[in-house]
């Protein structure tokens, strides 16, 4: 070859090694230049673009002959994550390590992946026995080096030697998972993984928290709904469990089969119970009818999907269950999209809840495809955006518990009527008097304590109210404020406008005072005419005037009349005997007649027995 090359003529040369290098196989990657090693400290160094891959379509390769067989097509990655997706080919891995210092160091090297099938790692370092490790998901648990819920191996690097990495990665049946292969100092290993499964740890338990609080509900409120949540987000915790290796690690350690099982049947009752709640939630089988069969046909073809699940075809379970289970989220999204536009409250916040999962996904997959940085926050995004949902959909479904016992207590109430209604059937005569001397009765004690005109307590009730409030002062050693307050000059505005005018001024003031006078401790009573009471309990003398003050002012701007006001303020102390009501209320008269005498418009303050102080009144006041 090489001499016909050079019998060509000169220009003929660079064509026809171009062709020959289009048509010949395809270059062959050089040996792996060795990764310093001992740079690798708090952070982890991703492998996926350093390593080298050889693919053996045929899967006959043995171990001697990629490791001796320099001929062999080996090339460089170009994959963050190496990814093989569905493949028949047997994958291997190389990867060169050297140790510069002057001491002997260990590395860790994670594939962060439990579901890998098989793994074969072998690791040689000059003068040294090559050391071989077997593993994988479909090999006993008890076969991996570091008792860890996915592969980790320890790396053990001599000072100033190199080292070889070779890895057989294999599948049952032609399913790669995505492998995210990182080397690691060993201590920052040993609280990343601290750090992870405390992590993971709060999400599963969040999850079991929600799930019980569901069953609970639904045992509770006999509703449906709720018990299809909680089918979910079971469906969804144990898949999760299996999926993150914690299943495999923990509870089914020498069952490999039973764990790969477990994932196609886990996936297929996730889609089922969120199916239902969705379909339940929405009420589409009433509101969009079409969109319901469309729902229900897909789902059963998700279901199909249970029969090579429990063959353990685990790649033809997913080859068309992802499609057929990606085709039914959109659906369902599509319904709740089409609800959401045509009002329906409960599609809008289905949408809301299936934002953040829907972002966690998108984040998880960016990062997959090394177009984000693998952060602790981007890695755990699809976990960060599926608590999101589920706590979302669990505030909407306790929202939903309270709707239902307004339904239960109204449906009591039905039925309590009901009862009610036959009862009196057959005693029609004597339901009927009862209900009516009730009825004259009730009206009777409103009549007698509430003041018709101003809806406010009357005077029967002041007298009562204020005997009961200086009986508790005295006990408690509280003060008592009692403010007396009339309208000034009430008499011209019936005399000029009529009493009608006169009643509307009345009702006006009433409805500034319940307004203004809301505490629980504060009354507001009409004594008669123009004059009201106010009973201030616990409020001593300034607080009382201040309050008053407020009133007045308030008044004097919106009721187009002002009031004078008088209060008594009476403080018990050790061995002073009881104020008699007559005499609080004698005093607090007396105080308004002063801040009449004054002027009107004004406040005046009277303390128990003594004299009397002017209040705060508005400069310059018109006398009405």
């Amino acid at each position: 070859m090489n001499e016909f090359l050079l019998s060509c003529r000169p220009w003929l040369r660079p064509l026809l090694c171009l062709a020959l290098l289009c048509l010949g196989a395809p270059a062959q990657a050089q040996e792996p230049a060795p990764l310093n090693a001992a740079a690798i400290q708090a952070s982890p160094l991703a492998l996926g673009p350093q390593v080298q891959l050889l693919e053996d379509p045929g899967r006959t390769l043995a171990w001697d002959e990629v490791v001796e067989d320099r001929a062999l097509p080996w090339r460089a990655s170009t994959m963050a994550v190496l990814n093989f997706s569905f493949s028949r080919s047997t994958w291997w891995v190389r990867l060169a390590l050297e140790n510069p210092t002057a001491e002997p160091m260990t590395r860790v090297l994670e594939l962060a992946m439990p579901l890998q099938d098989d793994v074969q790692v072998r690791w040689a370092v000059a003068g040294q026995a090559p050391r071989f490790w077997h593993t994988g998901d479909r090999q006993p648990f008890a076969q991996r080096p570091v008792p860890y819920r996915y592969p980790v191996f320890r790396l053990e690097l001599p000072a100033h030697s190199q080292g070889q990495l070779w890895l057989r990665l294999d599948t049952h049946d032609g399913l790669f998972e995505a492998i995210p292969l990182k080397l690691w100092q060993p201590d920052a290993f040993v609280d990343h993984g601290l750090t992870e499964t405390l992590l993971l740890g709060a999400y599963f338990g969040a999850n079991a928290l929600l799930m019980i609080y569901m069953l609970v509900a639904g045992w509770l409120s006999r509703e449906r709904i709720f018990v299809l949540y909680a089918l979910y987000l079971g469906s969804f915790l144990f898949w999760n469990f299996s999926f993150l290796g914690f299943g495999f690690a923990y509870f089914w350690p020498d069952s490999p089969k039973f764990n790969n099982v477990v994932l196609g049947v886990s996936a297929v009752a996730i889609f089922a119970s969120l199916t239902a709640f969705a379909s339940s939630f929405m009420q589409t089988q009433r509101q969009a009818p079409r969109w319901h069969r469309a729902n229900l046909v897909l789902l059963a073809l998700v279901a199909l999907h249970l029969v090579p699940s429990l063959l353990d075809w685990y790649a033809a379970t997913f080859r068309t269950l992802l499609p057929v289970s990606g085709l039914l989220l959109v659906t369902l999204l599509s319904t709740s999209v089409l609800l959401a536009w045509r009002g329906q409250a409960e599609a809008r916040l289905y949408l809301l809840a299936w934002v953040f999962l829907g972002l966690g996904v998108i984040v998880y997959d960016l990062r997959v495809f090394g177009l984000l940085p693998s952060t602790p926050l981007v890695e755990y995004a699809l976990n960060i955006g599926s608590i999101l949902e589920m706590l979302l959909l669990a505030l909407i479904l306790s929202w939903r518990i309270h709707d239902l016992k307004q339904q239960a207590l109204r449906a009591q109430r039905q039925q309590i009527e009901s009862q009610r209604t036959m009862t009196a059937r057959l005693e029609a005569e004597v339901t009927q008097r009862t209900a009516e001397l009730q009825l004259a009765n009730e009206r009777l004690h409103q009549l007698s304590t509430t003041d018709a005109l101003t809806g406010l307590l009357n005077r029967r009730s002041f007298d009562e109210a204020l005997q009961l409030a200086s009986k508790h002062a005295q006990r408690e050693g509280e003060p008592l404020a009692l403010a007396i307050l009339d309208v000034d000059h009430f008499k011209r505005i019936n005399d000029s406008l009529g009493h009608q005018a006169g009643d509307a001024v009345l009702a006006q003031v009433a409805a500034l005072l319940r307004e203004v006078l809301r505490r629980d401790t504060d009354r507001v009573f009409r004594l008669g005419g123009e004059e009201f009471a106010v009973l201030l309990s616990g409020q001593a003398a300034l607080q009382a005037q201040t309050r008053v003050e407020q009133i007045r002012q308030r008044v004097e701007a919106e009721c187009a009349v002002t009031i004078s006001a008088g209060i008594c303020v009476w403080q018990a102390a050790a061995g002073d005997t009881a104020l008699s009501p007559r005499d609080l209320y004698h005093q607090a008269d007396q105080a308004m007649y002063d801040a009449k005498g004054q002027g009107r418009n004004r406040v005046v303050l009277r303390q128990a027995g003594g004299g009397s102080e002017a209040g705060s009144a508005t400069a310059g006041a018109a006398r009405r």
